[in-house]
C-alpha cells in the first residue's frame, strides 16, 4: 500500500509506531497504546480549542500534570517490572564513586521528578500564549468593525499557526514521553 492509499488514521498509527521504535526500541512497542494515547489526548486537547466558544484542557496545568505525573509513575513501574530492583541505579549509575552517592543520588531523584514538571510547563506555557494572541487579535477584529480586515487577515495566519503549534507540542510531549519509557526500559 503506498502513503496516498493510507488513510490519515493509519498514517498517525505508522508514524507513533515508528517514532517509539527509534526512541523506545522493539521492547517498548508493547506499550505503543500508551503512548499513542497521549498522542491523541494531547493533539485533540489542543486543537479543540481552537474552535470558537470551545476549551482548551491543555493550557491547565491541573489537566496536564495529571496526565505528565501519570506518565512518571507509569514509567517508574514499567522500570521496576523490567529492571527489577536493578531500577533503583537511575539513582546510582555505574561507575559513580560511592564516596558521591550523597550528592549524585538526590540529584538524580530531582531529575526524574522534574520531569512531569517539564512536560507540563512546556505545553501550558506554548497552548495559552497561543490562545492568548487568538483572543487579543480578534478583539481587535471586532472593535475596529470593518477596518478589522487587516487584523483578521492576521488571525487566519496564526490560526493556521496555532494548528502547527498543536500537533508539534503533542509531537514533542510524545517523544519526550518515549524518551522518559526507553530510559525506564534500558539500564545506564
Amino acid at each position: 500500500m503506498t502513503n496516498l492509499e493510507q488513510s490519515v488514521p493509519e498514517s498517525l498509527y505508522e508514524f507513533i509506531y515508528n517514532l517509539m521504535k527509534a526512541n523506545v526500541g522493539k521492547n517498548g512497542l508493547k506499550y505503543f497504546s500508551f503512548i499513542f494515547c497521549i498522542f491523541l489526548y494531547i493533539a485533540f486537547g489542543n486543537l479543540i480549542g481552537l474552535f470558537p466558544y470551545s476549551f482548551t484542557f491543555t493550557s491547565h496545568i491541573a489537566a496536564v500534570g495529571a496526565l505528565s505525573l501519570l506518565a512518571l509513575f507509569f514509567n517508574v513501574i514499567v522500570g521496576i517490572y523490567n529492571r527489577k530492583w536493578g531500577y533503583l541505579r537511575t539513582f546510582m549509575p555505574k561507575g559513580i564513586p560511592y564516596a558521591l552517592a550523597p550528592l549524585v543520588v538526590p540529584i538524580e531523584a530531582i531529575s526524574l521528578l522534574s520531569k512531569p514538571f517539564s512536560l507540563t510547563v512546556r505545553l501550558v506555557a506554548n497552548m495559552t500564549v497561543g490562545h492568548i494572541m487568538l483572543k487579543i487579535l480578534g478583539g481587535f477584529v471586532v472593535a475596529l468593525g470593518i477596518v478589522g480586515i487587516v487584523p483578521l487577515f492576521f488571525q487566519a495566519l496564526i490560526i493556521i499557526f496555532e494548528i502547527f503549534i498543536a500537533l508539534l507540542q503533542a509531537f514533542i510531549y510524545t517523544v519526550l514521553s518515549c524518551i522518559y519509557l526507553g530510559d525506564a526500559l534500558r539500564s545506564h
